[in-house]
């Protein structure tokens, strides 16, 4: 927590005036960008204050997104360039929109960045037009709705399990996925040590129950793999447990385990997303919540065709307006029996 709260002191204002007071001596360039009349800017020299890795792409990360935020409640004047990624071609906004940093933009820093520091020379200030083609448009308006949501049991569950979900659930609680922006929940969840606020609890190794620190981070991942399946997200990588679990059917479950197997979840819509978890009482409730105009009228279901059997496959079912529009194959799941 001292780490975010530190982060988020070292953005700078929308639209104020470039101002990064610093000590004598101490390096001052910085990465300035503006938008009109607006700017925002970063002191380069902080980019590896945190991790003490430079540069950090997770703060340039969190910088943008930031922005991107702010921008949502600044509609466009209909003269800036956007980029249309569907075409790959460029073109005037259109007033009334919001406009959006594009997601490669931080990576495209980070290079920048990395070419400076290895060319031997001192970073020099980064100062760059936004609407030189780094932006996108999204529709304003419309209302944000819960799109897809998951409720498990901790009923059973022993006092370090559920201390492991709740930390755990605490770290995806209000994240927000920018267009295009693709996560790792394993690395978001952070290694699962005590120092990180896990315990020991049962988890599943070679197909037995061991104790293990982070013993039920997986009821984490398997409850938001539903929450993203029934909001029509695209999940780039899903696993299933060795053995079935009892808080969601057959084919229902995803395992996370360090350096082997992880969920992946990439943000297909046009507009941020946002992740809330939390533990209610005995209950973990994972829920995406979005812009209702993103589904365009449609709501998913994920199930299985035999939820209690050791092999099944698994579906997602597309409605219309209320109305089955049609069932999609996601794929077959094998355990071993306890």
């Amino acid at each position: 927590m001292k780490k975010i709260v530190s982060l988020l002191l070292l953005l700078c204002v929308l639209a104020t005036p470039l101002s990064v007071q610093a000590a004598p001596g101490e390096d001052t360039h910085n990465i300035v960008l503006t938008l009109g009349t607006m700017q925002w800017g970063y002191r380069i020299a902080d980019l590896g204050a945190m991790s003490g890795t430079f540069p950090d792409a997770a703060i340039l990360d969190h910088w943008i997104k930031t922005i991107n935020l702010q921008l949502l409640d600044i509609p466009a004047n209909g003269t800036e360039t956007i980029y249309q990624q569907e075409t790959g071609t460029y073109t005037t906004a259109t007033a009334g929109t919001a406009l959006q940093i594009r997601s490669e933009f931080a990576e495209l820093l980070v290079q920048t960045l990395i070419a400076q520091t290895t060319s031997g020379t001192q970073p020099s200030d980064i100062q760059i037009d936004l609407n030189g083609g780094f932006l996108f448009a999204i529709p304003l308006g419309g209302v944000n709705i819960v799109s897809g949501t998951c409720v498990t049991t901790l009923v059973g569950s022993s006092a370090n399990r559920i201390q492991t979900i709740t930390v755990a659930a605490s770290r995806l609680n209000n994240k927000t996925l920018a267009p295009g922006e693709v996560i790792s929940v394993s690395d978001l969840l952070l290694p699962r040590t005590r120092e990180n606020g896990y315990a020991l609890a049962g988890v599943y190794v070679d197909g037995e129950s061991v104790p293990g620190y982070g013993g039920g981070i997986c009821q984490i991942s398997s409850t938001l793999y539903n929450a993203a399946m029934n909001s029509g997200l695209e999940v780039l990588q899903r696993h299933p447990h060795s053995m079935r679990v009892s808080y969601l059917p057959a084919g229902l479950d995803a395992a996370i385990s360090a350096g082997s197997k992880d969920l992946v979840i990439r943000n297909n819509y046009s507009r941020p997303i946002m992740l809330m978890a939390a533990v209610e009482g005995k209950q973990l409730v994972m829920s995406i919540y979005m812009n209702q105009a993103l589904l365009g009228g449609k709501t998913y279901r994920l199930w299985s065709d035999v939820p209690n059997s050791l092999s099944t496959n698994t579906y997602l079912t597309t409605y219309v307006n209320g109305v089955e529009a049609g069932k999609q194959y996601i794929g077959h799941s094998n355990y071993m029996p306890h």
